[in-house]
């Protein structure tokens, strides 16, 4: 049975609002769709997060300057991030 062979029966009210809940149900899809991209994007945040804080805690256990910095810097990207998506989008 096609689409319009399902329609046939209707009134003009139940079609318009089974077009009413199509509009809606896309209409929360493209959300849906827009909150997991900005969701992944600031995933990369927190994992950039975590990163430099076991780099962090590594260099106080092998004392190297250099680790130090490099945990730095990668906080400093991650901090960076959020505002990147959010500003940006």
């Amino acid at each position: 049975m096609t689409a319009e062979g399902s329609r046939a029966g209707l009134s003009a009210v139940a079609l318009a609002k089974a077009d009413d809940g199509v509009a809606k149900r896309d209409t929360a899809r493209a959300l849906a769709t827009a909150a997991a991209d900005l969701g992944r994007e600031l995933g990369l945040a927190t994992t950039l997060f975590q990163i430099a804080i076991a780099l962090g805690g590594v260099c106080l256990v092998v004392k190297k300057r250099w680790l130090w910095y490099a945990s730095l810097a990668l906080g400093a990207l991650a901090a960076v991030q959020p505002l990147k998506v959010l500003l940006l989008r």
